[in-house]
């Protein structure tokens, strides 16, 4: 059974996940502890996560209408939220001064913030402004009627908001994205908030036909994928300080864009598209165009991030290996376009990639030899080998780059009608 991995130690990173064996794979560096947790007690499927910052939280939404929060080192429950729909994302702030605030959405269309240590609600917003409904709290919901108001959608059907696919805070803590739509579908909608004296304040709704969005390091800027048919793809560029929900700039790629990422540490932004490849543009020069351009083939774009290092002095992304076959290998340049590394023989397809905090490792994320399964690969990027092989799904880097989550399963226990989530951190030994 798949479930959607939310991790926020990092910016934003989302992959699937699926049934998977402990066993590790053999291995030329080894790893240790292995300790292992098993998160039981949804009554139905689990479907989103996340992770606090300060590692000490695990937050997980299910099918049952419930947000469980849990001890990351023992698996004890602490807390289990209450709701009247299903969860449909839940997102620790990366912000370590704000590492107790996580934000909840549920299938009905709302979305919350609260208080992991006193489990108290800090406020809510009903992105729904066609339903009127009343809550009993001392924050109002925000109207949101004047934004969504430009807002269509192109359906035969009755006029609806679509469902909430994903919540993306800024690096600061400070913006909330609320992503709209199903992730196999063209038709996305943003709602940007600002989290402000405990308190969501609306700055923005946008149109956007793709699931790949990014703040900027210091959230001065939004940027958004958007297409508007095979040969005519975009980046949307918004200014934060300018409220409104019209782009400030547009970016006009070849071909579909497939994702945007911007520097962790500046104001250069990375754009993949399938008739571009990928392309660094400096939104710091007044023309933006773009100041190096990559061919990673045509396979590496169709579901994969790039990833920044820590120090946005290199960047990493699949790329074509074998046309053939349609294995994908990881490449790795710095801002003059030399290759740096290669990875080679990664698999069919790479579903997530991210580097530790400290830049020595890439983690990435790609479907093993059977189909539900699924294996983190572990890159040594300073020796250019392989560390380790795990099956399992990447969740989360240890601040000190030398641990790693992995999510092994998601089970439904028929004996005890219920589920449960097994995760496993691994030591990464230097011998």
């Amino acid at each position: 059974m798949n479930i959607r991995i939310i991790a926020l130690i990092t910016l934003f990173c989302s992959t699937v996940i699926g049934n998977a064996n402990a066993a590790l794979a053999n291995i030329s560096t080894p790893t240790t502890g292995g300790k292992s947790i098993k998160l039981i007690g949804h009554k139905d499927r689990i479907q989103c996560m996340s992770l606090s910052c300060d590692e000490f939280f695990i937050a997980t939404g299910a099918a049952d209408n419930t947000v469980k929060l849990w001890d990351r080192i023992t698996g004890n429950l602490y807390k289990s939220f209450d709701f009247d729909s299903e969860i449909e994302a839940v997102a620790f702030n990366p912000n370590s001064n704000k590492a107790e605030i996580f934000a909840t959405a549920t299938a009905n269309g709302i979305v919350g913030l609260w208080d992991s240590r006193s489990f108290k609600n800090i406020c809510y917003v009903d992105v729904q402004p066609q339903r009127q409904q009343s809550f009993n709290s001392s924050t109002q919901p925000l109207k949101i009627d004047d934004l969504l108001s430009d807002l269509t959608i192109n359906s035969s059907d009755e006029e609806t908001l679509l469902p909430i696919s994903h919540l993306i805070w800024g690096p600061l803590g400070e913006s909330l994205a609320v992503e709209l739509g199903q992730w196999n579908t063209s038709h996305h909608k943003i709602l940007l908030f600002k989290f402000q004296n405990n308190a969501l304040k609306t700055e923005a709704a946008l149109n956007h036909s793709k699931s790949s969005s990014t703040f900027s390091c210091d959230e001065t800027y939004f940027a958004a994928a958007h297409c508007d048919g095979i040969n005519n793809g975009r980046a949307k560029i918004h200014h934060m300080i300018h409220t409104g929900n019209d782009a400030d700039f547009i970016i006009y790629e070849r071909g579909t864009v497939e994702h945007v990422i911007f520097n962790p540490i500046n104001h250069r932004l990375a754009v993949s598209s399938l008739g571009d490849g990928l392309r660094i543009y400096n939104l710091a020069q007044k023309n933006c165009r773009s100041f190096l351009n990559l061919d990673c083939g045509r396979v590496g774009f169709l579901a994969t991030r790039p990833a920044w290092s820590p120090n946005g002095k290199l960047i990493a992304a699949p790329s074509s290996a074998d046309a053939d076959t349609h294995t994908e290998d990881i490449s790795v340049w710095n801002l003059c376009g030399d290759c740096m590394a290669c990875f080679r023989g990664e698999s069919k397809h790479i579903y997530g990639l991210q580097w530790s905090p400290d830049g020595r490792y890439i983690a990435s994320t790609s479907s093993g030899d059977e189909s539900d399964k699924y294996v983190v690969s572990i890159w040594d990027f300073e020796t250019q080998k392989l560390v380790t092989k795990l099956d399992g799904a990447f969740l989360a880097w240890g601040r000190d780059s030398k641990t790693i989550t992995i999510a092994l399963s998601n089970e439904n226990n028929l004996d005890e009608h219920s589920y449960s989530l097994t995760l496993q951190t691994f030591s990464i030994s230097d011998k």
